[in-house]
């Protein structure tokens, strides 16, 4: 099961930082490597809001959770200031 590989993943590599072999080759074999770096990526994404979170005592709102609107990026960054 994918779910599963991933949770051996992850959990292995958050609680001993080590990944094992085994854990590894599974990963590579349902998600190539490609899907690894990806997962570690993200891994970090969310640790890093996590403790930015944690430092700024960002408020948790009360209540229900307002609907999440889909949000649209432009297709460019926009640019940077004192560029044309």
């Amino acid at each position: 099961m994918s779910g599963l590989a991933i949770y051996d993943f992850c959990t292995g590599l958050l609680s001993t930082r080590q990944v094992s072999d085994a854990n590894i080759k599974n990963m590579v074999e349902r998600f190539g490597e490609r899907g690894v770096v990806e997962t570690v990526g993200l891994m970090g994404h969310f640790h890093t809001l996590t403790m930015l979170f944690v430092v700024n005592k960002y408020p948790v709102p009360e209540g229900p959770t307002p609907s999440r609107r889909r949000c649209r990026s432009p297709p460019f960054p926009p640019p940077l200031a004192g560029e044309g």
